[in-house]
């Protein structure tokens, strides 16, 4: 939750009167004046914090300590990045022919025609190591024949795997020895990452049980951040079951995590979604989808 503090000297967005701010226990706790003289040049501003109102928090996770392939321009450049990144660890002892290696964040709709993933490459880069790398908004992978055994995936010649089928298949990745610890390295990474950015809580829209999950991280110390839970449709039954309502503190956050029905939050972003299932991976799928005044 953070030591109090105060943080002196600032000024408000649209005020030029500088203050102190009294922080505790992960609140502000009061704002007084500014006993300190200060001019112009040396203000310092400060802001509500930040919100990600849509995040995969797991998934951002992995990209901090993954091959990210955010950058690659085609599969060529891909492929590049994942040869260096196989050699590195193969030198470095830490590639074992039994665990996958997950790359992260390809964008092959913004590759040309000529520059699409095929099988072919992937196996002549990868061989017997299984490979699995999945597209920037995760709605898509691109495995190697090694991966897709593994995997229990069927693929074309593209050795891409479709929407739902990544879905199910991309769990399976994550649940190797020593894969627990592995991601609660990365999530303490990434909750740094986000506060050093200024966002102070995020809606968490991992495809996963959300809201047992926070309330284990909550109970390991990972409260750094204000957390929204969210709960798709399909598991909207069994939460009402359980009793939860949209809003409800999440036992062991201390006010920081909630939960969030992803009904209500489909009637607020319809264009949203629309355009996350177009043209991120080439092969949305819209179910069901209803505008709601």
């Amino acid at each position: 939750m953070g030591e109090p503090c105060v943080i002196e000297n600032v000024c408000f967005v649209g005020s030029d009167k500088p203050v102190d701010i009294a922080v505790g226990h992960g609140r502000i706790a009061s704002v007084r004046p500014s006993e300190r003289p200060t001019d112009a040049a040396s203000k310092i501003w400060v802001i509500p914090g930040l919100w990600d109102c849509h995040t995969h928090f797991t998934q951002w996770s992995y990209t901090l300590g993954r091959l990210d392939l955010i950058d690659a321009r085609s599969a060529g450049e891909a492929l590049d990045m994942l040869r260096r990144h196989l050699e590195e660890r193969r030198e470095n002892g830490a590639l074992d022919p039994n665990q996958y290696v997950v790359g992260m964040r390809f964008r092959h709709s913004l590759w040309s025609d000529d520059a699409q993933p095929t099988l072919a490459a992937i196996d002549a880069v990868a061989g017997d190591q299984p490979v699995a790398l999945s597209s920037a908004d995760m709605h898509c992978g691109w495995v190697n024949s090694a991966a897709a055994r593994k995997l229990g995936v069927d693929v074309d010649e593209s050795g891409l795997v479709g929407e739902l089928e990544w879905f199910d298949a991309y769990c399976k990745l994550d649940k190797g020895p020593g894969a627990a610890n592995e991601l609660m390295h990365l999530l303490r990474n990434a909750e740094r990452d986000a506060a050093s950015k200024g966002v102070v809580g995020v809606r968490d829209y991992e495809m996963a049980e959300n809201i047992d999950t926070w309330i284990s991280r909550f109970s390991q110390g990972l409260d750094g951040l204000r957390v929204e839970a969210g709960i798709y449709p399909e598991r909207l039954r069994q939460a009402i079951d359980d009793g939860w309502h949209t809003g409800d503190e999440l036992p062991g956050s201390h006010g920081l995590g909630h939960d969030e029905d992803d009904l209500r939050r489909l009637a607020q972003h319809p264009f949203r979604l629309l355009f996350h299932a177009i043209f991120g991976h080439q092969t949305g799928n819209l179910r069901h989808i209803e505008l709601c005044p």
